[in-house]
């Protein structure tokens, strides 16, 4: 299979892009800066997404079109570039993908579109954006949804929720992600410093699980496509809980000591969260989501 990944010098891409390359598919990748970290793959090319994409006749017979470029949710801090890069950069992203008519675009929104992270959420819970993160991101989404309408291009949107995992190259900037901005703080100061209470209850799911799910959803995309999907492993653990855990690995792997400091004591409670997803059987883990937190903070300190 032949496909096209947008963002792929950044964590999410730059690790899918290079599982997909491993697995045998042709792999080729969209970014704007030719000179980052870039997986081994077959082909790259250099293109500002927030401005029209130029066509390119060798990517005519691609079979899916990965979008992960896009601004995070720190950048997305300044409505202008949140717009242009998420919303209207989905948009020409789009446009091109159906110009040179690849038959599925798969697009990474964010779970944060159902607003608050409490209570029950599945893919029939009400959108409720709170920040421009998300709701550029939904205005994304609405653009596939548009293009299907009119055009029958067909699609899958993906929603997130905390993506957990070692980079594969320590130079791709998302060191402020949990669990990792943990362990960098252990191996600097050998201290973890939670400026909460820590008691905020978060869905993590491994970015292994999210590749399986994406190479098997793309294999025979016939029952998924035009529709959503929540990414999420269906377990919620503390953000306490979790810098806990990055403590233990440590004083395991070094034999020192790592203290977890609360600096606050708000929230002081937190409502419970159960996401689900549609795709819950293509997103179990064989080994629990403990056990893979464990895993990947193990391969995180032996990156850093």
């Amino acid at each position: 299979m032949k496909v096209l990944v947008s963002g792929i010098s950044g964590y999410l891409g730059h690790y899918l892009a290079a599982q997909l390359s491993q697995s045998g598919h042709t792999v080729s990748g969209i970014t704007r800066s030719a000179g980052r970290h870039i997986p081994d793959i077959d082909e790259i090319y250099q293109a500002d997404i927030t401005q029209p994409l130029p066509r390119i006749p060798e990517l005519d017979n691609y079979d899916v079109f990965i979008h992960l470029a896009g601004a995070n949710e720190i950048d997305s801090q300044d409505p202008k570039v949140a717009i242009n890069s998420t919303s209207l950069g989905t948009k020409h992203c789009l446009d091109f993908s159906m110009a040179h008519k690849i038959p599925l675009f798969i697009y990474f929104s964010t779970i944060h579109v159902y607003g608050a992270m409490e209570g029950a959420i599945d893919e029939n819970s009400p959108i409720n954006c709170l920040n421009d993160y998300a709701l550029t991101h939904y205005f994304a989404e609405e653009y596939l949804r548009m293009a299907q309408k009119k055009t029958g291009q067909d699609y899958i949107i993906y929603r997130p929720s905390n993506i957990f995992g070692a980079p594969l190259d320590s130079a791709v900037d998302r060191w402020s992600l949990v669990p990792m901005c943990f362990c960098k703080d252990a191996i600097q100061t050998q201290n973890i410093e939670l400026r909460s209470s820590g008691k905020q209850a978060r869905d993590f799911i491994s970015i292994q699980s999210v590749s399986r799910c994406l190479q098997q959803m793309i294999q025979d995309p016939s029952d998924y496509k035009n529709s959503e999907y929540n990414i999420c492993s269906g377990e919620s653990h503390s953000i306490y809980d979790v810098a806990e855990l990055v403590s233990e690995v440590y004083e395991e792997q070094f034999q020192a000591p790592c203290a977890v400091n609360v600096l606050s004591d708000q929230p002081k409670s937190v409502a419970t969260l159960q996401l689900n997803s549609r795709a819950k059987d293509l997103l179990q883990s064989p080994e629990g989501v403990r056990q893979e937190l464990r895993s990947e903070i193990t391969r995180t300190f032996e990156l850093l």
